[in-house]
């Protein structure tokens, strides 16, 4: 017989080490305080506003006063609030903190489908002039300018504030080429950008059991994050699963989780992990205490965590991905992971037509170049596809599918798609209009073109279109044609399951731009894991 334990415990998140405390000539006041320094005796901190990072916006906290930079950053007074605004509409307050998203400016607003936080984003994000709101939103002088007698009200429904006349006349004026961006467009893009600075692969380890080491992945989609079970010396097993989530009463992000501990003839009792925080410039690091309500428990102490993945694609030190050195890193989406949030892999790469070996969870796979500039996979990998060449070494892929033995009624032919690896160098493309005019016209599933067996291919070949405007048609064989507003194609880009815009099945996708040789090509990871067993799933690539 088996008896649990859980281990529960809570980090307070975002206590950041971007906290600078000073002031006079000691520059600590930041660059983007435009008022004269405040007295030597005031304490000023830096933090950054989130949906992407926004630039442009202005901001008061006490006597400090100026204008956030290309990467969000703001100056606060500690214990004081922040106020932002664009021209003369003001977008909300918060207490002064490492981060503030839309969330912390609406009191008891618990997550991004709130009214008041969704209308702040759908408006934030349709002022956007840099044109790739995923990585930052950039909001110009002129739009500034535009909106400096204007007043706007964000506390009503997203359908009163799209029709409100002041909003249709600020938009006009300050972002003429566009429209107010959908309630749906809106949310998915804040929950990806609020998940994804978090997002990830983390390592947790135990002060107490040298050998409690969880590995998990944050989800981007939705802050949701597991481990596999471990066996420890002493027999006993264990998992780690919980999620990320906002708490408006400490406007704080926090996440919590349980490590449920399987004993065999033993019972355990409930150890309560009450507190922790974030640290490191770029959320790398966390750190949990806890009580223990059992004392004759052989657990205390600290847990402690730290990124394994590269800083997060939303912070503005990640627009150059981080790789170990001497290595090539790839976004490795697992056939039946949870999400869209890859986890990191890499490979050891010591020069050109040098073989490695690329790790993809507990498998080591070692891969050896080739003279006709491909490269072979080693075991177990079944079948390896190389879609495209990396410039730095045309002998590892920029992308590829990894196929491997099927279990029983899964697979085609034999093989299942376990893993499809975009290299760290390309760029998610979360907007549907940077796809403007692309067509992907093949589909790979389980190393065979729309995931059909050899000897019966499929009589249409499947395809998604997406027209000059970022509509999308999608065409599979046996099944209707189906067809995406650029608004619903941008929502699914941005992180959503498939079902948040109207599509069956627990599906997500995500799309990358991939610059090789002087070429651009693009390509998209389609992912689904079966209702009611998340252990099974797919994996597929759409391709030009």
């Amino acid at each position: 017989m088996k008896n649990t334990n859980t281990l529960r415990f809570t980090y307070l998140a975002l206590c950041v080490a971007l906290t600078a405390c000073g002031g006079g000539n000691d520059g600590s006041s930041g660059t983007t305080d435009t008022t004269t320094s405040p007295p030597t005796t005031a304490q000023t901190a830096q933090g950054v506003f989130v949906d992407a990072p926004v630039a442009g916006l202005h901001y008061v906290s006490g006597n400090l006063s100026g204008t956030t930079d290309a990467a969000g950053h703001f100056n606060y007074v500690p214990g004081q609030p922040v106020t932002f605004s664009v021209g003369g509409v003001t977008i909300g307050s918060a207490t002064g903190q490492a981060i503030v998203t839309p969330l912390a400016l609406v009191p008891n607003a618990t997550d991004v489908t709130n009214d008041t936080v969704t209308n702040i984003g759908a408006f934030l994000q349709s002022l956007d002039s840099g044109g790739n709101p995923g990585s930052s939103i950039e909001i110009s002088a002129a739009s500034v300018a535009a909106l400096n007698n204007t007043q706007l009200n964000f506390a009503q429904t997203p359908a009163a504030f799209a029709a409100d006349p002041a909003v249709v006349s600020a938009i006009q004026a300050a972002a003429p080429q566009k429209t107010l961006v959908s309630p749906a467009a809106a949310q998915a893009h804040m929950q990806s950008q609020n998940m994804c600075l978090f997002a990830g692969q983390w390592q947790f380890t135990h002060a107490d059991r040298a050998d409690d080491i969880f590995v998990v992945n944050i989800s981007e989609v939705n802050g949701s994050f597991s481990s596999g079970l471990i066996t420890r010396s002493d027999g006993t097993q264990a998992y780690l699963n919980g999620s990320v989530l906002y708490v408006p009463a400490m406007q704080k992000w926090m996440f919590t989780a349980s490590a449920t501990l399987r004993a065999p003839n033993a019972t355990i009792g409930t150890v309560d992990f009450l507190t922790g925080s974030f640290t490191g410039a770029d959320w790398s690091t966390a750190i949990g205490t806890y009580d223990e309500s059992d004392p004759t428990s052989p657990f205390g102490h600290a847990w402690s965590a730290t990124r394994l993945s590269p800083a997060p694609a939303c912070a503005a030190a990640a627009t150059t991905p981080i790789v170990p050195q001497g290595a090539v890193g790839y976004s490795d989406y697992h056939y039946n992971a949870q999400g869209m949030t890859p986890s990191m892999a890499t490979i050891v790469d010591n020069g050109v037509g040098v073989a490695g070996s690329l790790n993809l969870g507990a498998q080591a796979i070692t891969v050896a170049p080739q003279p006709d500039g491909g490269f072979l996979w080693g075991n177990p990998v079944q079948y390896g596809m190389n879609f495209a060449s990396l410039t730095s070494d045309p002998n590892l892929p920029a992308a590829s599918m990894v196929c491997m033995a099927a279990n029983v009624g899964d697979g085609t032919d034999g093989l299942k798609s376990t893993d499809v690896l975009i290299a760290q160098t390309a760029t998610k493309v979360t907007a549907a209009t940077d796809l403007a005019g692309v067509t992907f016209s093949q589909y790979w599933e389980d190393c065979r073109r729309d995931g059909a067996p050899a000897a019966t291919p499929a009589p249409v070949h499947s395809s998604i279109a997406v027209d000059a405007s970022g509509n999308a048609t999608i065409t599979i064989a046996g099944q209707p044609m189906i067809t995406l507003t650029a608004d619903k194609l941008t929502t699914l880009l941005s992180g959503a399951p498939a079902a948040a815009v109207g599509l069956p099945g627990n599906v997500w996708f995500q799309a990358y731009r991939l610059v090789s040789g002087g070429r651009t090509q693009f390509a998209m990871v389609e992912h689904g894991v079966f209702t009611g067993n998340t252990n099974r799933g797919y994996v597929g690539a759409w391709l030009q």
